[in-house]
């Protein structure tokens, strides 16, 4: 938000140093996008991920017995949606002494079930489901951020050349 704001400024009062300063601001930032992007991607193919995830709630569900309520709430939420228990299955809870947390039950006619999946394997598998539309949203920001450095160099430019012709 600073460096938007940076932006309007320098092409309000058509100041060449906030353009300057914007257009280095903003190179940089699309330089670590590309970078966290690239990163993500190379990891989102792997056993990695869904082992980080799962080690990530696992670290949740010992936070939730210390009896963080939005750490519950997120816990819950996650394993009801996504239709999982735990990090790695629903043995996390046993093996931490606990009782399994309400979202990774689920009724049937048999009566009541616990989801089999563990989250880490749950989020990778959605995430790897969303992937071209996360990549496609991603793209279209950087797009949009290349064509804003681009207006602020060609205004610099242009203010630039006017300054330098005489009237």
């Amino acid at each position: 938000l600073a460096i938007g704001f940076l932006g309007c400024c320098g092409a309000y009062f058509l100041n060449g140093c906030l353009f300057l300063t914007y257009t280095t601001l903003m190179a940089v930032f699309i330089i670590f996008e590309l970078t966290v992007m690239g990163l993500v991607w190379k990891q989102a193919n792997t056993h990695e991920l869904a082992e980080n995830v799962s080690e990530a709630i696992r670290r949740l569900i010992l936070k939730s017995r210390k009896g963080i309520s939005s750490v519950e709430m997120f816990l819950d939420r996650l394993q009801h949606d996504l239709k999982c228990c735990g990090g790695h299955g629903p043995d996390d809870y046993t093996q931490l002494e606990m009782d399994a947390s309400v979202g990774c039950f689920y009724y049937t006619a048999n009566g009541v079930v616990t989801h089999p999946t563990g989250c880490g394997k749950a989020v990778s598998d959605f995430l790897m489901s969303k992937s071209l539309t996360i990549g496609l949203v991603c793209l279209f920001i950087i797009l949009t951020e290349l064509f804003a450095v681009g207006s602020a160099v060609y205004l610099y430019l242009d203010q630039r050349s006017k300054k330098a012709t005489p009237v």
